[in-house]
């Protein structure tokens, strides 16, 4: 039986009970926060592109790849290294439960020292890999630089919420979640409107906004759990409980990087084809982010439940779980990214009010490759999501090198030969390689486990 946090616990032991009811109740709080997040960048990038301009709100949207390429790491290393904790907690290993805590907090500190020194000190060379327009240069260069220096305040909320998650805790990430995203709006607000801080006001505001956040959610943890604070006991001999972590983390953290580093050599040839292009796909893909948000908290949920039931060996409900999620999951898929493409010219105003034809013509032809195939994310997260549950770290980086491949191989060989539809069509089919594998990996690992547990059961009834 899993470990209990406190008797009044927000904690959710997905180990028993009925599977869909467990999986709403963790599911949903993420999905809010993970709305409210994207209403955010939502309100972000309209803002910016209503009062600021096309230019600028491309020069804000470019950089995307680039803030994806570490903030993904740090989301993905702090999602496998939580593992050890979900694992444990399903497990009922308290001890267990600590030292993988103290472990994260150790990577987490070295981590934010290591990035933030490099990032801020890449930034101008990695704008000029990604070959940004000279219009859209020093804005981009503005704002980039001050995302990076936020790189520790990204990472404390992450560790902080990832913990609390896999103990199956999703409610206390999303209180702090909902309070840094009403933030964000209201000195996005201030900075641009008020004190005209142009595209450095939206930095200077997700920065701040994620820090306050963070650290308002550390003291509430420790007041509130302070189980979940490591004692100073727990950070003995901790090197060889960081390894463990790191097994599944550093897998995870490059996943996320080399799917960024994809996007990435997509962003350069986008470039080429001049800012009314930029500011199409920024738009896009802030719808597809939106419709997306329900998959990444889906995500997160079945790497707990994974876990927890792997930690109690409940093979057989991991089985039964997978089979419902994905079921539920492509049906919501279909019906909203056909919604999303009948709405679209409403969608679109939203962000540069009216509607830009030049705009309009990229949108038309992403929207037209996008929406058909989203369905596609649904066996792309929850078998991301099973792979990280299970620990198997490894897989996640095969998929994230397949999705690299698809898009930083194809697009540039495209490009010159199909134009923009080079940047539309190899999302889809970066979508595709990643399910596949996901699934693959994810069917072999549990046949092995499964496998394992029978010979054991054998085993020990032969000795009895």
């Amino acid at each position: 039986m899993a470990a209990r946090i406190k008797a009044d616990s927000k904690a959710i032991d997905m180990t028993r009970g009925n599977i869909l009811r467990c999986m709403l109740l963790f599911t949903l709080p993420v999905v809010i926060g993970n709305l409210l997040q994207e209403l955010y960048a939502f309100f972000d990038t309209m803002i910016v592109g209503r009062t600021l301009g096309v230019v600028k709100l491309a020069s804000v949207g470019i950089t995307g790849s680039l803030v994806f390429f570490t903030m993904g790491f740090t989301i993905g290393n702090a999602a496998g290294c939580s593992v050890l904790t979900s694992q444990r907690f399903g497990a009922g290993d308290k001890r267990g439960i600590e030292r993988s805590i103290a472990a994260h907090y150790v990577i987490s500190l070295l981590e934010a020292v290591v990035l933030t020194g490099i990032f801020v000190s890449l930034t101008g060379t990695l704008l000029k890999v990604i070959n940004t327009g000279s219009d859209m240069f020093p804005h981009s260069l503005r704002y980039l630089t001050i995302i990076y220096s936020g790189i520790p305040a990204t990472i404390l909320y992450n560790m902080l919420s990832s913990i609390l998650r896999a103990v199956g805790d999703s409610r206390t990430p999303l209180f702090f979640l909902a309070f840094s995203s009403v933030l964000n709006i209201f000195l996005d607000l201030l900075f641009i409107l008020s004190f005209g801080w142009d595209v450095a006001g939206a930095a200077i505001a997700t920065v701040l906004s994620q820090l306050i956040s963070g650290l308002a959610c550390f003291i509430y943890t420790k007041a509130k759990f302070p189980e979940l604070i490591p004692k100073r006991s727990a950070f003995k001999g901790i090197w060889t409980e960081v390894g463990q972590a790191l097994k599944v983390g550093i897998p995870m953290g490059l996943n996320m990087s080399v799917t960024a580093a994809g996007i990435i050599i997509v962003a350069r040839v986008l470039n080429s084809f001049g800012s009314s292009a930029v500011a199409a796909q920024t738009i896009c893909i802030k719808i597809q982010r939106m419709m997306e948000t329900v998959m990444f908290a889906v995500s997160t949920m079945v790497s707990t439940y994974v876990g927890q039931n792997y930690g109690a060996r409940r093979f057989d409900r991991i089985n039964k779980g997978i089979r419902q999620i994905t079921l539920i999951t492509f049906l919501y898929l279909a019906v909203f990214s056909t919604i999303a493409y009948l709405l679209r010219r409403p969608l679109i105003s939203i962000f540069i009010g009216e509607t830009d034809e030049s705009v309009m013509v990229f949108v038309e032809q992403y929207l037209r490759w996008m929406c058909p195939t989203m369905f596609l994310l649904s066996f792309l997260h929850v078998f991301r999501g099973a792979n990280i549950g299970l620990g198997n770290g490894n897989a996640a980086l095969i998929a994230g090198i397949s999705e690299l491949i698809a898009r930083g191989l194809f697009t540039p060989l495209l490009a010159p030969i199909i134009g923009f539809t080079a940047i539309c069509v190899t999302g889809p089919l970066a979508w595709l390689l990643c399910a596949l594998l996901g699934i693959i990996l994810f069917t072999m690992k549990l046949k092995q486990l499964q496998n394992a547990q029978q010979l054991n059961i054998q085993t020990e009834q032969a000795d009895i």
